[in-house]
């Protein structure tokens, strides 16, 4: 929203600053522009290829945008690296829910969550999406 301009500006004196361009991304997402924040986490992502952040905000880009395979593989990437956060793994469970793969879903969610929750959000996933909408119909509501 009103950040994206001046995080722009950030971005284009620092190109080195991979933090930015994430900051960025995120920003964009925000105010609805999925292709210009993927843009922004591939610029981050040419500075800082190992960086689990940036791999985490460039898979969530693609859940938000609907695409949970291209989500999945980000997600896979950032999770198998040092210093992935609980929460990359997470996200990586609801990119695997959101595409009917509950059971995986919830062993990975599992290994962040107590079981009673990691078992109640697949339960509510499995049941958002039980009725024949996909993740894109869900996602645009």
């Amino acid at each position: 929203p009103v950040a994206v301009a001046p995080l722009a500006a950030a971005s284009a004196t620092m190109p080195q600053d991979w933090a930015t361009r994430v900051t960025l991304g995120v920003a964009l997402d925000q105010a609805g522009r999925g292709a210009d924040a993927r843009l922004a986490f591939e610029d981050a992502r040419r500075i800082a290829p190992n960086a689990p952040s940036v791999l985490t905000n460039l898979g969530v880009s693609y859940l938000l945008s609907g695409d949970a395979v291209a989500a999945e593989k980000m997600l896979r990437q950032a999770a198998a690296l040092p210093g992935a956060s609980a929460q990359t793994r997470q996200n990586l469970a609801l990119a695997l829910g959101v595409q009917g793969r509950f059971a995986e879903a919830e062993q990975l969610a599992r290994i962040v969550l107590p079981p009673e929750a990691a078992a109640g959000n697949i339960a509510y996933m499995r049941a958002m999406l039980s009725d024949g909408r996909r993740w894109g119909d869900l996602r645009a509501q």
